[in-house]
């Protein structure tokens, strides 16, 4: 593993010099200072009567087609859904002040043939806040903005997503399993028993992504390759950019390989 380590930061390295993966995530309008984090902001068809339009946030990405190679791929696209979407929508909304968001208007595009897959997904939502006239300072009856925990710029952005790229090396022999749900991959130190090496992957970021949106990445990566662990994930940080690496797994012998359909726009 040390020496795919070593040439998967080479690569990646590779990759930062060619300038940053465009955010897919777009905010118009006026932001003022967060009031609520992002679990905080509701969605609903209309926004209450007391609550000034901030403006639009707008969010997109491309999902993989089942026999595409994971080479400089973006993390953003390897979870790319609509429930993905609406979360960084509510993430966006709240970074621009926001604590509602009029319920998403999500579209697709699809493959021409007969299998008509979803190859592009792209959701858009009005933002609605409290008016704040200046910072520290709301209007009467109007909570001030929401401090936000320390932990979260730990535990990173799905902007982030949008700025991570992701490689993988197969391990010789092996077939890619089926897709899986990403919350059912582990993160471990050492292989277990009864599992088979499939690869390696590694992630990076040169934009200042925090280290649990790379470990975010590199769990969506290994759940898209049908693995179900991540095995001594290693990260390391130069200036801005970040790099992470490990190798994934998958059991030997796996009859509960789920594939997680890409949802559209209409689910």
């Amino acid at each position: 593993m040390l020496g795919n380590w070593v040439v998967g930061v080479g690569a990646l390295g590779a990759v930062a010099l060619t300038g940053c993966l465009a955010s897919g995530v777009h905010f118009a309008g006026s932001p003022q200072p967060p009031v609520v984090t992002p679990d905080g902001v509701q969605l609903a068809a209309h926004p209450p009567a007391e609550l000034r339009r901030l403006g639009r946030v707008s969010v997109e990405c491309s999902p993989l087609a089942p026999d595409d190679d994971v080479e400089g791929v973006r993390a953003s696209d390897l979870s790319c859904s609509s429930e993905f979407l609406r979360s960084a929508l509510r993430e966006a909304a709240a970074e621009a002040g926001g604590s509602f968001l009029v319920e998403p208007e999500c579209r697709d595009k699809r493959s021409s043939g007969g299998s008509r897959r979803v190859t592009w997904l792209g959701c858009d939502a009005d933002v609605f806040g409290p008016g704040v006239t200046q910072p520290g300072v709301t209007q009467p009856g109007v909570a001030p903005p929401a401090a936000v925990p320390a932990a979260a710029s730990a535990l990173g952005s799905l902007r982030d997503a949008w700025h991570i790229s992701i490689d993988f090396w197969p391990a010789p022999g092996r077939d890619r399993p089926a897709p899986r749900a990403s919350e059912s991959v582990a993160e471990v130190d050492f292989p277990r028993v009864g599992q088979l090496r499939l690869g390696d992957l590694s992630a990076t970021c040169d934009d200042g992504c925090a280290s649990g949106s790379m470990r975010r990445g590199l769990r969506a990566a290994a759940a898209w390759l049908g693995a179900t662990t991540l095995v001594d994930v290693r990260c390391i940080q130069q200036e801005r950019t970040s790099s992470c690496a490990a190798s994934i797994a998958a059991p030997e012998h796996d009859e509960d390989a789920r594939v997680p359909a890409v949802t559209s726009a209409r689910d």
